[in-house]
Order: structure tokens, then C-alpha cells, then sequence
């Protein structure tokens, strides 16, 4: 099967070069290179125009200029609600995140949806979903209606995913088997979720770089889901593993379009 056709915007900045170098030593993907000259943002729209017309099958940029310039950009081929995830990997542990980067305050039904998709992303990284809206409250152990937001979102996932999904859970309940026990014995996500749901978008973006300073996590990302062809973002902060990584997923994502 061919290798997915990727374009790379940036291709002049040094970590990009590095890790292009990978992609095509370890024939990853086949990198389709638009520099990062004056008028970036032409570069990246025609990068967008070839996905549209069927001349590349996914495109990454983002390590010299803002999140927001790629996202408003990866709109013009949405198929739908547009989410983010990050992947956390340590060693052999991989955690999705979701969404960290794009809705600042999702309704219930908008969350679910993140769910939903992060679940199917999941599965396209080959991962088997175990998902966990997250909340301060764990099932009723505090009232309001925050927490009931996140409560009717678990409960509209449930109903259309065939995953174990839980929620509103506590971080600790939604990863840690003793403490999930203790809390909900009930709960269909037993402590071991490795899909994590957050509330809104400023606490999945402390969320997941605390786990990235202070755990030693790395982050990949940020994923975007919800697009007819995928278009993903990298952190300014991204070092090469980082960005290889991100071409690696679009490429895996593109395979299954």
C-alpha cells in the first residue's frame, strides 16, 4: 500500500527539517514540503487547497505561529464538531486527552461528542477505549450544574458507544482501581480509563501540561478530530520525537478515511 502523501508546513524550521529526516528514513509517510517564508499563512491554505483536491491526504503544522491559525484553517474541510486530543505516552502508556485545544466550554451534548470521537480515535491508534468524563464530583458526591452537564454527556456517550464509559468521575476514581472501588464500585470504567474527558477547555490544557512537567508524560498533539481529511496542529514547544509522532498519527489517520 502507498504511504500517505503529508504536507509539511515549516519545513525550513530546524526541528522540523530533523524530524522530516525521520519520517522519510523510516518511511512513515511520504512528506509533501511548503516552507515557512513570509506569508505563512498562504503556505498553509495551500496546503488545505491540495487536501481539497485530492493532491495530499493529510497536513501538519504549527511550530512557528499559533494553534488558532491551523485550527481556523482545518475548518474549511470539517465534516462536523471540531475536537482536539493529545496523546500521553510514558514508556508503554498511552492516554488520550481530550479536548485540549479548540472548545472552550462545550454543552452536554458537544461533550459527548468529544467522547465519542476520542473513543474512535482511540481505536485508529490502537488503543481499546475505556472512557471517563471527568468532574470534581464522583456520582452524586457533590451537586451542580457543572457536574450535571458532565453527568447527562457520560450518559449520552454510554448510550452510543459500545466501550465501557463512565461519568461524572473524579480523576482519581477514573484511573486508580483502589480508589474507584472505594468511590463507585459500580462504575463500568473500574479505575482503568485511558480515555480522559474533561470538562472544559481550560482544564484539559493545565490538565494535560501538568501531567507533561511534572510526570515526565510526553505530549503529542494536538490531534484534531472531526474533519473529512486530517489537518493537525504541534505545540511551538514540540520537540522532534514530538513532531514525527503527529506525522506518524496523520498518516495513520489518514490510512483510515
Amino acid at each position: 500500500m502507498a504511504m500517505k502523501r503529508i504536507v509539511v508546513v515549516e519545513a525550513d524550521e530546524p526541528r522540523m527539517k530533523q524530524a522530516i529526516n525521520i519520517v522519510r528514513q523510516q518511511k512513515i509517510a511520504e512528506v509533501i514540503i511548503l516552507g515557512a517564508e513570509p506569508g505563512a499563512g498562504n503556505q498553509l491554505d495551500r496546503a488545505i487547497e491540495m487536501l481539497q483536491q485530492g493532491k495530499a491526504d493529510g497536513v501538519v503544522a504549527g511550530v512557528s505561529y499559533p494553534s488558532a491559525a491551523v485550527i481556523r484553517a482545518s475548518f474549511k474541510v470539517k465534516k462536523g464538531l471540531v475536537s482536539s486530543f493529545f496523546v500521553m505516552r510514558k514508556g508503554k502508556r498511552n492516554m488520550l486527552f481530550a479536548d485540549c485545544a479548540v472548545n472552550i466550554h462545550p454543552g452536554a451534548e458537544q461533550l459527548a461528542e468529544i467522547g465519542m470521537q476520542a473513543a474512535a480515535s482511540a481505536r485508529q491508534l490502537g488503543l481499546d477505549p475505556v472512557v471517563a468524563f471527568l468532574s470534581f464530583s464522583t456520582k452524586g458526591s457533590a451537586q451542580h450544574e457543572e457536574v450535571s452537564r458532565v453527568r447527562k454527556a457520560a450518559e449520552l456517550a454510554q448510550a452510543a458507544l459500545d466501550v465501557p464509559v463512565d461519568g461524572e468521575l473524579q480523576l482519581d476514581a477514573a484511573i486508580n482501581p483502589e480508589v474507584c472501588r472505594v468511590k463507585c464500585p459500580e462504575c463500568r470504567v473500574q479505575g482503568r480509563a485511558n480515555v480522559l474527558i474533561f470538562p472544559e477547555l481550560q482544564s484539559a490544557n493545565i490538565g494535560y501540561k501538568l501531567v507533561k512537567e511534572l510526570a515526565g508524560f510526553q505530549a503529542i498533539g494536538p490531534i484534531l478530530q472531526g474533519l473529512q481529511k486530517p489537518v493537525n496542529d504541534l505545540s511551538r514547544g514540540a520537540d522532534v520525537e514530538e513532531i514525527v509522532e503527529v506525522i506518524r498519527m496523520t498518516a495513520m489517520q489518514a490510512e483510515g478515511k
